[in-house]
């Protein structure tokens, strides 16, 4: 997840870098014009260069009731819902910050657009760099912490076996792991 958020923010440190280029050269409007054409070329790309995946014998045809039907079983899966429900916290305080920051650093500290673009990149160059460490990190940390925290007796023992009732320290640290255990503990959802 770590590697997938460092490659998705390559796209927030360019936006601003060439928008505010783009703005000071040739207008706001030219913005919409420089998207219009973006998309455009990734659709023929995409059309052209990108083949279909699933093998012929899983094909389905596109029907809507199957695929209202197969959003029916995503929804009532616990570990997907629980997936689906991280990510999209997640981004949503990623474009809240994306979308609060301009007016931040533009109108209230006073910051030039093109000026922006570079204090915006050097602060997604950092968000990256701490992703990439996170991946790097995660393993270790999740063999050893992540079976403590998910197991039912967590915060049960303490150091030499005794058992002297729960630690709050840990159950509180259980708790807050309990949505990510349980979907953990669970098979992989179902595909759409």
């Amino acid at each position: 997840m770590s590697l997938m958020m460092a490659c998705t923010s390559i796209a927030p440190m360019l936006a601003p870098l060439i928008g505010g280029q783009i703005l000071w050269f040739l207008g706001w409007r030219a913005i919409f014009w420089v998207l219009a054409v973006i998309g455009v070329v990734a659709l023929v790309a995409a059309w052209l260069r990108l083949p279909e995946t699933l093998r012929p014998e899983y094909r389905q045809p596109l029907v809507l009731s199957s695929v209202l039907k197969r959003f029916g079983q995503l929804l009532r899966h616990r570990a997907f819902m629980g997936y689906a429900f991280t990510s999209t916290f997640q981004f949503s305080a990623l474009l809240s910050f994306l979308s609060g920051s301009p007016f931040v650093f533009i109108e209230r500290y006073g910051v030039a657009p093109r000026a922006y673009g570079l204090i915006f990149g050097g602060m997604v160059v950092f968000m990256t760099l701490g992703s990439l460490l996170n991946a790097k990190f995660r393993a270790g940390v999740r063999r050893r912490a992540h079976p403590a925290l998910c197991s039912d007796r967590a915060g049960h023992r303490r150091p030499g076996g005794a058992d002297h009732g729960p630690d709050r320290g840990a159950l509180t640290a259980r708790s807050a792991c309990g949505p990510s255990c349980s979907a953990l503990r669970r098979r992989s959802p179902p595909s759409a």
